[in-house]
């Protein structure tokens, strides 16, 4: 399974692939270190089966929203440090899959 994580802190993009390589040794897992609404997640036809994103502004969780309604045949993962009702109500109606807090822990 290919697995993009895409986080504007270094640190958290590697934290975060490790976790998903430990739990997951088969995943194709890369990193991209941007805030997700500077990111072109779909690059040259590469078309991750689950992309991870760490959202810490509302640009972020608007390229999230427009991104999984282009594209609802890749699974989505939210990261966030404040994980507050409106945001995973939001979430939800995005299509994420999973909301998980940061930082990453296996």
């Amino acid at each position: 399974m290919k697995t993009k994580i895409i986080s504007p802190d270094n640190l958290h993009a590697q934290q975060w692939a490790a976790a998903v390589s430990a739990a997951n040794p088969g995943f194709s897992v890369g990193t991209l270190v941007q805030p997700l609404h500077a990111v072109n997640v779909l690059v040259n036809g590469s078309r991750p089966d689950l992309v991870v994103v760490e959202v810490v502004s509302a640009k972020d969780f608007d390229a999230l929203e427009a991104l999984a309604n282009a594209h609802p045949e890749i699974d989505y993962v939210l990261v966030g440090a404040e994980l507050s009702t409106d945001l995973l109500m939001r979430a939800m109606r995005a299509g994420v899959r999973e909301v998980l807090p940061a930082p990453a822990s296996a």
